[in-house]
């Protein structure tokens, strides 16, 4: 990263990482039980079933009203529903649009203890001694009460909370943020996360780190999609050409070209789409001037932003790639990006040699 600042110290043999500070004075404590465990899955899974019966009756009318025009002998109308039908399904599989909502959960391990503290403009949340963390309001949309869990909506998916993280105080000002009233006070702001003590290496991130953190992940994230819509314009080009025949072959190749097109601008345009939502979410906690740090230990990696704190075990990394400026670390099923300089040599040496499996 040519423009962050680095400052590295020596690193010590790995030893275990120390505990995570508790959070002071929480506005709410919660301690994980396998029945408000269920509870919450239950709510999630609920929300989950109705949506996907959301969809299939969507698709479903469509399907039956493109049938209709076309035995009708309205077949102009029926393409056009068929676009329509196509279309939908092309940004569902893209994640676009109300169909294509994802459905998560915070779900903590059983004697788990989980606690919250409420800010004007985030709420910090800790889970065990492993991991604290600021969320941001401005990710949501809207929020929905339920008996046994709050469910804050973002862009594309539901994530649903344990009702008693969130005190009735904390609820009311979320709706008046989230509605933009001012009607009701805010709280005081919350302290910075605890510092991360005898770091094995420290960046100032620069101008440019947020947007190379985010282009990873995000180029990452859409190749696999953009070589699978590729392989189906190709198929889609195939059918063109075998239903038009020798005599429509040129028409056939001149529309599966302008479909080809049509898809990969839409690819396109929702690449930079997800960079861009990507990139805001990093400059939260790698905007220029912002200090991160780590500290490699026996078992596991601590990384300190002002916008979290969290311990990442080595053998929960599946991949560990190293680019000129990052290093990408798979875990969990997604993507994490971290500047080069956060991670030596030595320690990358040292979690290969622990998790030898490592990609």
């Amino acid at each position: 990263m040519t423009a962050a600042q680095r400052h590295s110290t020596e690193a010590p043999q790995p030893d275990e990482l120390p505990p995570i500070p508790a959070m002071e004075q929480p506005d709410a404590v919660l301690e994980a039980t396998p029945e408000n465990n269920e509870l919450l899955k239950a709510s999630v899974r609920r929300r989950y079933r109705n949506h996907r019966r959301l969809v299939f009756v969507t698709y479903s009318i469509l399907i039956v009203l493109m049938i209709a025009l076309w035995i009708s002998r309205q077949y102009e109308v029926a393409v056009a529903v068929l676009a329509v039908i196509a279309s939908s399904a092309f940004l569902h599989k893209l994640r676009i649009g109300p169909l294509a909502r994802s459905y998560r959960a915070l779900v903590p391990r059983e004697g788990q203890t989980l606690t919250i503290r409420f800010g004007p403009d985030a709420f910090e949340l800790q889970g065990g001694t492993n991991r604290r963390v600021h969320v941001a309001y401005n990710r949501f949309r809207a929020i929905a009460v339920e008996s046994y869990s709050i469910t804050l909506r973002t862009r594309n998916s539901d994530i649903s909370y344990p009702r008693e993280l969130f005190p009735d105080t904390a609820i009311d000002y979320l709706r008046a943020r989230l509605a933009g009233r001012r009607d009701v006070a805010a709280p005081p702001p919350l302290p910075p996360i605890p510092p991360l003590e005898k770091p094995t290496a420290t960046v100032t991130a620069g101008p440019d780190t947020a947007s190379r953190m985010a282009w990873a992940v995000t180029w990452r994230r859409n190749r696999r999609l953009t070589q699978s819509n590729a392989a189906i314009a190709a198929m889609a080009v195939l059918i063109v050409v075998a239903i038009t025949g020798k005599e429509g072959l040129v028409a056939g190749a001149l529309w599966a070209g302008v479909l080809m097109i049509a898809a990969l601008t839409v690819r396109l345009a929702v690449t930079v789409a997800d960079f861009i939502r990507v990139r805001r979410l990093f400059t939260t906690y790698a905007a220029e001037g912002a200090p991160l740090s780590s500290r490699f230990g026996s078992d596991a990696v601590a990384v300190r932003t002002h916008g979290f704190y969290s311990h990442l075990r080595y053998d929960s990394i599946t991949k560990l790639t190293i680019r000129r400026h990052l290093v990408l670390l798979y875990h969990d099923g997604h993507a994490t990006a971290f500047p080069r300089e956060l991670f030596p040599d030595s320690a990358i040496a040292h979690i290969r040699a622990v998790n030898p499996g490592l990609h």
